[in-house]
């Protein structure tokens, strides 16, 4: 704990900052407090485990990769196609459609791909006597 907060902390300097930058150094301190909580307390923990959060975690990479330029392109078509929407409703059905869309890659798409590549690799440590790649354990909730 005490090196993320140093580390947020030495980010901003040791000058007085400007209102701006004082925000950006307490969202760093908070992050760091936020991460360092989570691994100490069990409240936190607790918090943390809301099955809406752990979707959002599990699709979070997909989400990541396809998000903006999918949303941009839909945001803009949806204007077009719809202008009788009104602007804070039309990211909702983009956004919707990108949140499906990162289920499906994280759920069914990705395991496939992995599980792709794992057997030729598999084979090729075979040829060479390396170590094989194994599937992860999944965890394992009693413990």
């Amino acid at each position: 704990m005490m090196i993320a907060l140093s580390a947020a902390l030495a980010e901003a300097g040791w000058t007085p900052l400007p209102y701006d930058r004082q925000l950006t150094t307490l969202s760093n301190v908070a992050v760091a407090a936020l991460f360092t909580l989570a691994v100490t307390n069990a409240r936190v923990q607790a918090l943390l485990a809301y099955p809406a959060l752990l979707f959002f975690g599990f699709i979070s990479y997909p989400l990541y990769l396809v998000h903006e330029n999918m949303m941009v392109a839909m945001i803009s078509k949806t204007g077009q196609q719809m202008p009788s929407v009104h602007n804070i409703l039309m990211p909702v059905l983009p956004m919707a459609a990108v949140v499906g869309l990162g289920w499906l890659v994280a759920a069914y798409i990705e395991p496939w791909v992995r599980e792709q590549i794992r057997m030729p690799y598999n084979r090729f440590c075979v040829l060479v006597g390396a170590t094989l790649s194994k599937k992860p354990a999944l965890i394992d909730k009693k413990s």
